[in-house]
């Protein structure tokens, strides 16, 4: 789990399953716990060279009635040179790349209900399905 932020208003919070899956809020507000218009369902996740983890998650929930696909993102953990020894993040999606510090979390800091608060609209949205969004 870790949460990164390109400024001190906003960043985003990751949390990475053993089983490939997860949990991605890339709106978050500082001080604010994560919400479901926010989430997004990470459904694979692959560590790759450079110490980079790189992840394919599902679109917010207010670009999915036009179908929007899913999309891709990769993490590169660094050391940082000032202060010392303490981590930054380089995030790289669509050929844009930001970087800021970054934090470690030991546990999932999405909520239980409010990741039954993002599967319900995702359903409601699908049918009463959650979509197999594959990778692009």
């Amino acid at each position: 789990m870790f949460l990164f932020s390109s400024d001190k208003s906003n960043g985003m919070l990751l949390y990475l399953a053993r089983d490939g899956t997860g949990w991605l809020d890339s709106r978050l507000v500082s001080g604010s716990p994560p919400e479901p218009s926010s989430m997004s369902m990470v459904f694979n996740w692959r560590v790759m060279e450079g110490s980079q983890v790189c992840l394919w998650a599902s679109p917010l929930i207010g670009d999915m009635p036009s179908f929007t696909p899913a999309f891709h993102v990769c993490v590169q953990v660094l050391r940082s040179g000032m202060p010392l020894d303490e981590l930054e993040a380089k995030i790289t999606q669509d050929g844009k790349s930001r970087l800021g510090p970054l934090e470690l979390y030991a546990s999932n800091e999405f909520s239980p209900l409010v990741i039954d608060q993002y599967l319900t609209r995702v359903r409601v949205l699908y049918g009463g399905q959650i979509p197999d969004w594959t990778l692009r």
